[in-house]
């Protein structure tokens, strides 16, 4: 009998090293299934960008296990994704990604929905070691060039409104701006980059504002801007105060001959019928448009995967849905590359990642960074966002100055 027990402890305790072993080695497959997890924004006031970002994630999912799925070790795998909402706090975000971890052992991760609990999580997956790819938009000083295991398949953000002072130039060679920036680590990064840029051109910096912490505190600056009468204003914010500042030059009639954002709004965005009046003509930074020309095994070309996406969801993709689409596809790529479930297989086949998807080409540098940045500058017209520069990828022309909101 004692020799029973001992052979049934025995038993017991070989299973349990083996599947902790497998969870700590493999990630999470279940049957059929791989598992990815991700902690997004689903309220609180980033909710927009956390349900742009599932929408993206779950059309992918949708689309690759339509198309027969990820192929490891010659068997064909669904995926499947485990969410938490982080409810907008980086420190949620912290302990939720550590619960995905630990509790469901899942250990390959998706990004969050916005940049400060991107930012926070990333600490957490390099104690885990567990690769993470993410969509938001870094500068080179909130990157940590020591986490081998955080990617990101957004480029280098701090250069991403440079482009307005080109294309500026072209109008005016003696153009005055002014800049309205909110408090926040990327933004100002982004402000010390076309800071340079101004410089370089020799424009006139008539304003540099940091937007209030109230949000309906905005007229002060506004009357400002009004005064000094600006050939540009540079608007570095969040959706929220992008939005609020909007109105406010609206509801003002501030006339401005080029407002640019650092956000541009989506189809979606054009359906609500006070949006339209507030963005016809602003420009705004993009990294991917649905007339650019890419191509890949799953979705085609960006143009059908923006037909694919409204026939789903009933209107158009956000950047940030597109992104997060592109994130799962690498994910399939990758692992089928590894051939394994092994993270740290995953994590060098991330590394050695040189892939052209439907939302542009992917390749790391040594920090996890797409070294591929696509900077575009989209203007709204008549309820679209049109390319109008670089002039290579144009499919519309700037309307330069801004018609007078009394014209309008």
């Amino acid at each position: 009998m004692k020799k029973i027990t001992n052979f049934f402890i025995f038993y017991i305790l070989t299973n349990i090293l083996f599947f902790s072993f497998s969870a700590s080695t493999y990630g999470k497959v279940v049957s059929n299934k791989i598992v990815l997890g991700a902690a997004i924004s689903l309220s609180g006031k980033h909710s927009l960008s956390g349900e742009q970002t599932k929408n993206g994630y779950d059309f992918a999912i949708k689309k690759i296990n339509e198309m027969g799925g990820v192929k490891v070790g010659g068997k064909t795998y669904q995926l499947e994704i485990q969410y938490y909402d982080d409810e907008s706090n980086s420190l949620k975000a912290i302990a939720l990604a550590g619960r995905l971890i630990q509790h469901e052992g899942i250990e390959f991760l998706l990004g969050t929905s916005n940049l400060n609990s991107s930012i926070a999580v990333a600490e957490e997956i390099k104690k885990f070691s567990v690769p993470m790819i993410d969509i938001n938009t870094f500068s080179k000083s909130l990157l940590d060039k020591h986490n081998k295991f955080f990617f990101t398949i957004s480029g280098n953000g701090e250069e991403n409104l440079n482009l307005v002072i080109d294309l500026l130039s072209k109008q005016n060679q003696n153009s005055s701006i002014a800049i309205i920036t909110e408090q926040d680590n990327l933004f100002q990064d982004i402000k010390s980059s076309l800071l340079n840029k101004i410089n370089d051109y020799n424009f006139n910096l008539i304003l540099d504002e940091v937007l209030p912490g109230d949000l309906n505190d905005l007229k002060e600056i506004i009357k400002k801007t009004q005064t000094l009468n600006p050939d540009l204003l540079i608007i570095l914010a969040n959706t929220d105060y992008n939005k609020k500042v909007l109105e406010e030059l609206a509801s003002s009639k501030t006339d401005i001959p080029m407002v640019i954002t650092d956000e541009c709004v989506t189809d979606k965005d054009f359906q609500q019928e006070n949006i339209n009046s507030l963005t016809d003509y602003i420009i705004c930074s993009s990294e991917w448009h649905k007339s650019l020309n890419y191509q890949d095994d799953i979705f085609v070309n960006p143009n059908n995967y923006a037909k694919l996406f409204e026939d789903n969801y009933n209107f158009e993709p956000s950047t940030k849905a597109v992104k997060s689409s592109a994130a799962v596809l690498l994910y399939k790529n990758v692992l089928e590359r590894a051939d394994s479930f092994d993270k740290d297989k995953i994590q060098d086949a991330l590394r050695n990642t040189d892939l052209i998807t439907f939302f542009g080409p992917i390749k790391f540098n040594k920090e996890g960074s797409n070294i591929y940045n696509q900077n575009l500058l989209l203007q709204s017209q008549e309820k679209k966002n049109k390319i109008i520069f670089p002039e290579k990828f144009a499919d519309g022309e700037l309307i330069f100055p801004m018609p007078k909101w009394t014209d309008r």
